[in-house]
């Protein structure tokens, strides 16, 4: 391969810069634009006059040189593009923004006009799948419906923005709370990033599987749907804990009930409050 650039040329280095600076392929490679960067603010070419950097070292001249003289002899190749290929890209950008993968071929045959032979299968795939319903995963474990858990949390968000149940069973924390475009309710561990047990539909209150369900928690789960006002009270007689607020009962009424009277109002459960009620330590101190 001939050097274009003779290194010996005084106004070699400003040329190479110039090609790494203007060729579509070292536009893309870190090394040759911090050489670029370099050498521009080296001349006092910066954003801030205080802007400077030091020279370019003779090794970096020499590779500045290199790249350049490797872009020359290799000009890029103009590609071909297929206008097939690229209306079925265009339709995995505008609809298929949730999918990784296809973002992933789009982002690839944006960069070079073209994609592998296997790529292209699959950009076909893809696209004949846009418009189809999905058919529903079968649950690992029988789980009834959940429509009067549902009916629970469209009772609280007429009062709570951000309604949450947590229940510890067996050492095991999870929470039921609503998703953000309120088509869901998420079954989880109580911290970020824990366990994801699964979710609740609120069209229909059908369960959809998530990755760490196991038997324990579709029981209790099964078992809390069948009276969900019954249970939750049950809970918090058992635990002294109020399922809904996750916090102490401190009340004989709250006690005797299994919520307090601000978890009852706010949720649409009954509680028969006194305002002589004696005030008693909860079973678990906080």
């Amino acid at each position: 391969m001939s050097n274009i650039i003779d290194s010996n040329d005084k106004d070699a280095l400003a040329t190479a810069i110039r090609t790494l600076q203007t060729n579509p392929k070292m536009r893309n490679m870190g090394f040759a634009q911090s050489l670029v960067h370099q050498y521009i603010r080296s001349k006092g070419h910066g954003l801030m006059p205080y802007d400077l950097a030091r020279p370019l070292s003779p090794k970096q001249k020499a590779w500045a040189i290199k790249l350049a003289n490797g872009c020359l002899n290799n000009p890029v190749k103009e590609v071909k593009v297929d206008n097939t290929l690229q209306e079925q890209i265009n339709k995995l950008r505008n609809d298929m923004t949730h999918n990784s993968f296809a973002q992933s071929l789009v982002k690839q045959f944006d960069s070079r006009g073209s994609l592998s032979p296997k790529q292209k299968d699959w950009v076909v795939k893809l696209v004949n799948e846009i418009g189809k319903p999905k058919a529903p995963k079968a649950n690992k474990f029988t789980m009834q419906d959940f429509t009067s858990i549902v009916t629970l949390f469209k009772n609280a968000l007429s009062k709570l923005k951000r309604p949450k149940i947590t229940f510890v069973n067996n050492g095991t924390a999870f929470a039921l709370k609503p998703s953000k475009d309120l088509q869901w309710v998420h079954v989880s561990a109580p911290e970020y990033g824990g366990n994801y047990y699964g979710k609740i539909s609120v069209q229909d209150g059908t369960w959809v599987d998530g990755r760490n369900i196991n038997q324990e928690v579709a029981d209790f789960l099964n078992d809390f749907a069948k009276d969900p006002v019954a249970k939750s009270q049950e809970y918090g007689k058992r635990s002294g804990v109020c399922c809904f607020c996750h916090k102490c009962l401190d009340r004989e009424e709250s006690l005797e009930v299994g919520y307090g009277p601000v978890c009852a109002k706010n949720w649409g459960l009954p509680h028969s409050y006194r305002s002589n009620g004696k005030a008693v330590q909860g079973l678990y101190s906080r």
